[in-house]
C-alpha cells in the first residue's frame, strides 16, 4: 500500500500568521503518522525571519519527505522555503526572483543613528544568511549568491533547473480525493 501524501497549496506572503498555520498543520499531519508532503508554493516573499524558520522546521523532519513545487513565483525569501524540499519542481511558467534583503519603514517613523545602525547589522546578517543556504542547495558559492542579488534577476524554471534550484520542470496535477489544505493571506 502506497503511503498517504499531504497536498499543502502556500499561495501567500511568508509572515507570522502563514508561517504558524503552516507549521502547525504540518505538526499536526506529523502527529497522526503522515511522512510525505507535496507542498506547492507562489509567494512574493516576506519575512527573513520566517522563511527561515520555515526552512529549519522542515529541514529538521527527520524521516519525512518534503517536495516543494513552485506553482508560479517565488520572490525573496519564498526561495528559502522552497529549498527545503529534498525534491524540488516548478511549473514551465514559474519564475524565481533573487533580491538582497530590504527593511520597509511606514510612514513617518522617527528613525535613531543607533536603530539605523542596528538594523544595517541586521540585513547585512540576513544577506549572508540568505547566501549561505542558498549556495547550499544550488551550484553556486556564497559569493556567487550575493552577485546574484545585486543583479535583481528573475530566473525561469529553465535557467533554474541549470542553476540547481529545481529538480525537474513539470505541470502541477492534483489528483481526485487526495487531502489538500490551503495557506492564503486571508
Amino acid at each position: 500500500m502506497e503511503e498517504q501524501v499531504i497536498y499543502i497549496n502556500f499561495i501567500a506572503e511568508i509572515n507570522e500568521k502563514t508561517t504558524s498555520h503552516l507549521l502547525f498543520l504540518l505538526t499536526d499531519q506529523i502527529r497522526s503518522g503522515i511522512k510525505k508532503f507535496h507542498i506547492n508554493i507562489a509567494s512574493n516573499g516576506g519575512t527573513i525571519f520566517h522563511a527561515v524558520s520555515i526552512f529549519n522546521f522542515l529541514n529538521g523532519l527527520e524521516g519525512a519527505e518534503i517536495h516543494t513545487h513552485n506553482l508560479g513565483q517565488l520572490d525573496s525569501s519564498a526561495n528559502l522555503f522552497f529549498l527545503a524540499g529534498h525534491k524540488r519542481t516548478a511549473s514551465k511558467a514559474s519564475t524565481f526572483l533573487l533580491h538582497p534583503p530590504q527593511m520597509n519603514v511606514a510612514g513617518n517613523a522617527s528613525l535613531t543613528i543607533d536603530f539605523l545602525k542596528e538594523r544595517v547589522n541586521s540585513i547585512e546578517k540576513d544577506q549572508i544568511k540568505m547566501a549561505e543556504i542558498i549556495a547550499d542547495k544550488i551550484r553556486k558559492t556564497p559569493k556567487e549568491v550575493l552577485k546574484m542579488f545585486q543583479s535583481r534577476k528573475t530566473y525561469s524554471s529553465h535557467e533554474a533547473l541549470e542553476l540547481g534550484f529545481i529538480d525537474s520542470i513539470q505541470e502541477y496535477i492534483g489528483k481526485p480525493g487526495i487531502p489538500m489544505f490551503s495557506i492564503t493571506n486571508q
